[in-house]
């Protein structure tokens, strides 16, 4: 089934630039607006790891299943952004919700939520991939192994 691992790679792929995109976009947006405050080295550092997920993402489907050592380390930036973000987060005075009770404007606790979500999102379609890469390896090799010796 060649054509339906392929189609998994790209919409997975797709699920990684697009949470990608969405947490660049929503930690970038606090940093523009408080890049003075606390949670900057969190932010920053997640940035970092969305920008080279979104390249990476978009490569991707055109290199197949081999960037699954790639993809597994992208897995584990992510969980550990997601960490990182979690662990800011407690000095934020937040109520726990996304939106104000009274159908205020989002706040920036809700935004800095929001990237959070998103970063534990694409830490799983990341290790997703990496484990689809792994059975595809796993498997292109068994059947070259298979096709060596029986030329033999």
């Amino acid at each position: 089934m060649p054509g339906f691992k392929d189609f998994m790679y790209t919409v997975l792929r797709l699920g990684e630039v697009a949470s990608g995109a969405v947490v660049a976009g929503t930690i970038g947006q606090y940093l523009s607006e408080y890049y003075r405050t606390f949670g900057e080295a969190q932010a920053i550092y997640t940035e970092v790891v969305a920008a080279i997920s979104i390249l990476t993402g978009l490569i991707g489907p055109f290199a197949g299943s081999i960037t699954w050592p790639l993809d597994i380390i992208l897995c584990l930036a992510w969980f550990a952004s997601f960490g990182a973000l979690f662990r800011a987060l407690a000095d934020f005075n937040c109520d726990g919700s996304y939106v104000d009770n009274f159908g205020g404007p989002i706040t920036n606790c809700a935004r800095w939520k929001a990237g959070e979500s998103f970063a534990f999102i694409s830490g799983f379609l990341w290790l997703v991939t990496s484990v689809l890469g792994v059975i595809s390896w796993t498997q292109q090799r068994t059947k070259q192994r298979q096709g060596g010796k029986s030329a033999a």
